[in-house]
């Protein structure tokens, strides 16, 4: 299955159930965190092909306390650019639709809900800018 979603190409591959996403002309499979940063790397100077490469730790559950991979590079972003208030709303606002901040238990909400995710996440950044 794809979805387009904002600046976000999301995929499934079905034999596993992984979630991998591609933005606009990377080809690379990426996670959640790397997703988002990717997708505002043009934006945020302080984003590096580095930065991205470095939250391929951050997806699956993989940050710090099991958050989700959106979420933390969210508040990544936000915190790294001077607003850590946004940071602090935004992830007030990704309760509000995700209803917790856990990768695990938004996994078993099924695949095309972390489309859904990424896509308020995205929307959320892009309307702070």
């Amino acid at each position: 299955m794809r979805y387009l979603l904002y600046n976000v190409m999301y995929t499934i591959t079905c034999a596993t159930h992984k979630e991998h996403f591609y933005i606009n002309t990377v080809s690379k499979k990426l996670n959640c965190a790397q997703a988002i940063a990717e997708a505002f790397r043009e934006e945020y100077g302080f984003i590096t092909e580095k930065t991205v490469k470095t939250f391929k730790k951050m997806g699956h559950g993989k940050a710090p306390n099991g958050v989700c991979g959106m979420l933390y590079a969210a508040k990544y972003i936000f915190n790294k650019n001077g607003q850590p208030d946004k940071a602090k709303e935004f992830e007030k606002h990704f309760i509000e639709f995700a209803g917790t901040t856990k990768c695990k238990e938004l996994i078993k909400k099924k695949i095309p809900f972390c489309a859904y995710c990424i896509n308020e996440t995205a929307k959320f950044i892009n309307n702070v800018r």
